[in-house]
């Protein structure tokens, strides 16, 4: 268990929330009208729907005070393309003992309950369901998603994963695209509270895929660039821009077709965010693995926007800026063995 956070004192809030993995279930108009009504009243935006821009503009001018151009939405788009739904393969030991464990030690009923629910449908062979990023391919490595280590916890879930794309259709998989996931390549053990700062809570998994693969080949984000997030000194933080600063997540809430999500950086925010921060997006579960765009507090047009943070637990991310220097460090050896065993032309990727 991690001991005392090293954050600012605004993201130390005592507050417990479950994970935002969805478990399946069966597939009918009752069920899906259920999750549909409830990512409405969270204010989840299908991205199907053909007004989808004009309310997120909405919104953003709501939160910030400024009038947006469509420009915002282009940038959505290109992240809704890279985003897609991770189905887990199968159960493992390790998940049925963890929910095991927590559920011993629990401090209330309510967690208590939780964890042995969990672990009784793990057993039961209930899979989960999230959602991932796709990042840009690596020479020698292949096409890379990334989303929450309790969504895939170790290779032996990553086996049989399924990861689909353009899933944009309630209960419907028309015009999406599947691939089939080779191995697990790099993870941070999940966190086990809402008040773990020590754990990054990620995975990151390798497609099964053509060298170029051209559905895939420029969708991705460039992870290499993603630990910046043009962070400001406090010399230059003005907290009520940060206070007012919009966040975007695209998730697959419940396992429904992709919702835009629009909100901001909590009240009583003191301090800039640098590793795990609170957020106030409307999330569900099947959100774990989202991924947020952020705009520069020194950006006060919002002109410029990113995938910044990794969303993991209701009103929790952490920032790519502590993820990407141990996602390097686990690549860094695949790539030199996979470069020295492979001919000086075959490096690039496609």
């Amino acid at each position: 268990m991690a001991g005392k956070p090293d954050l600012p004192e605004a993201f130390q809030v005592d507050s417990w929330g479950e994970e935002d993995e969805f478990e399946e279930e069966e597939e009918t108009a009752d069920t899906i009208a259920v999750r549909q009504k409830k990512a409405l009243d969270e204010g989840m935006i299908p991205i199907a729907e053909s007004q989808w821009r004009d309310k997120v503009i909405r919104r953003l001018s709501k939160i910030t005070g400024i009038s947006f151009d469509d420009s915002v939405a282009d940038t959505i788009q290109k992240l809704s393309l890279a985003t897609c739904i991770l189905q887990r393969g199968s159960n493992s030991k390790d998940r049925i003992d963890y929910h095991e464990r927590l559920a011993e030690g629990a401090d209330s009923d309510k967690k208590k309950e939780y964890h042995k629910k969990k672990a009784s449908n793990a057993e039961k062979g209930i899979l989960g369901v999230g959602t991932g990023l796709l990042l840009s391919p690596i020479p020698t490595l292949g096409y890379l998603v990334i989303t929450n280590n309790h969504v895939i916890m170790n290779e032996e879930e990553a086996k049989d994963a399924q990861v689909i794309f353009d899933y944009l259709f309630d209960g419907s998989k028309e015009g999406s695209t599947p691939y089939k996931v080779r191995q697990l390549l790099a993870f941070s053990p999940r966190t086990e509270s809402a008040e773990d700062t020590t754990s990054l809570d990620f995975s990151v998994v390798v497609l099964e895929a053509e060298k170029c693969d051209h559905f895939l080949e420029n969708r991705g984000v460039p992870w290499e660039e993603s630990e910046r997030i043009q962070a400001t000194t406090p010399a230059h933080l003005d907290m009520a821009t940060l206070k007012t600063l919009p966040l975007i997540m695209v998730s697959h809430p419940r396992k429904l077709g992709m919702r835009i999500s629009v909100g901001q950086f909590p009240e009583g925010v003191k301090e800039y965010p640098v590793s795990h921060i609170k957020h106030c997006l409307p999330s569900l579960q099947g959100s774990s693995g989202a991924n947020l765009l952020f705009s520069s507090v020194d950006d006060k047009s919002f002109t410029h926007w990113k995938a910044a943070f990794l969303h993991y637990r209701h009103g929790c991310a952490v920032a790519y800026q502590a993820i990407a220097p141990q996602l390097r460090a686990a690549i860094a050896p695949l790539l030199k063995d996979a470069t020295a065993r492979l001919p000086r032309a075959a490096n690039a990727h496609c």
